[in-house]
């Protein structure tokens, strides 16, 4: 037993539950990993993309890796082993595991939400990077000069990392990179988000605008400040990422990064099912685009 444990560890060797089954049938199954499944972020691609790969025969099996890259491994090796027939990641930082177990498995894989220069398979998203410096130089265009940020843990989370990235390559653009830079992280979390803005701007007082690098969190920013009386964008200005149902209805309205969710989700699904069905793709990264929305909030 010692042996043959060592000789799987070597190997990286993954059983297939569905040996039992004739090598010609097809599992018609696809696994999709995603961060989280607490918040609306994810579940209009989801939601898209089960309707169109079950109309099309293909069985779902949806995987919430709560932003573990361990967790995701473990997910992916799981779908390996049931026999699904392609993976849908969230963005593109994986653990060497993963992305080993997905190039021996020569499956179609693709990854989305963020896109990067070097896919393991299908990339389709938006350039997280350009939408946050856009956002930026959007603030700086109505003339906002001091500019604060607070997004999520970058930690083994490229969205995150590349909203930051953004942020400081726009305040370059702006020539404000000698300004000194008032950023925070924060967990995802309605109740969070509101402390730390809270926080944040009795740290620094002397901002004009924030750019908040989720709409959870500068919706509960908003709302902080209708609690402790602060106007905005009159005493500061807040603007969003994901455009999120709240941010249009809530009052005043948030500006925000308009992030197409329904769209990959159906781009997603449309292109794993192409390659499942041996059809030719024509790029490696597909961009969907992004809108930069101006609302009241700034």
């Amino acid at each position: 037993r010692a042996r043959v444990e060592d000789a799987i560890r070597k190997l990286d060797y993954i059983p297939n539950r569905m040996a039992g089954s004739l090598s010609s049938q097809k599992n018609q199954m696809v696994a999709v990993v995603v961060p989280s499944i607490n918040h609306s972020i994810f579940a209009e691609a989801l939601d898209i993309m089960s309707d169109l790969f079950e109309s099309n025969g293909y069985q779902v099996l949806i995987g919430n890796s709560g932003w573990s890259l361990d967790k995701e491994s473990d997910l992916v090796k799981t779908a390996l082993s049931r026999g699904a027939e392609g993976i849908v990641l969230t963005g593109y930082t994986h653990s060497p595991e993963t992305i080993s177990m997905i190039q021996r498995s020569h499956i179609p894989t693709i990854e989305m939400w963020n896109i990067g220069p070097n896919p393991i398979d299908i990339m389709v998203g938006i350039s997280i990077f350009n939408a946050a410096k856009d956002m930026v130089l959007t603030l700086g265009r109505k003339g906002y000069r001091r500019i604060g940020y607070i997004g999520g843990p970058t930690e083994n989370n490229d969205r995150f990392l590349q909203r930051e990235a953004g942020f400081l390559d726009g305040l370059e653009r702006l020539g404000l990179k000698d300004e000194p830079l008032n950023m925070m992280q924060c967990t995802l979390d309605y109740e969070v988000g509101a402390h730390s803005f809270l926080r944040f701007w009795e740290k620094h007082p002397n901002l004009d605008a924030i750019f908040i690098a989720s709409d959870i969190l500068a919706v509960s920013a908003l709302l902080a400040c209708i609690s402790k009386g602060i106007k905005v964008p009159q005493d500061i200005a807040i603007a969003g990422f994901d455009d999120a149902p709240l941010s249009r209805i809530v009052t005043p309205s948030l500006t925000t990064v308009r992030f197409p969710r329904a769209l990959i989700g159906q781009v997603v699904a449309e292109t794993m099912i192409n390659r499942l069905e041996n059809k030719t793709i024509e790029t490696r990264v597909i961009d969907l685009g992004y809108e930069i929305i101006e609302r009241d909030s700034a």
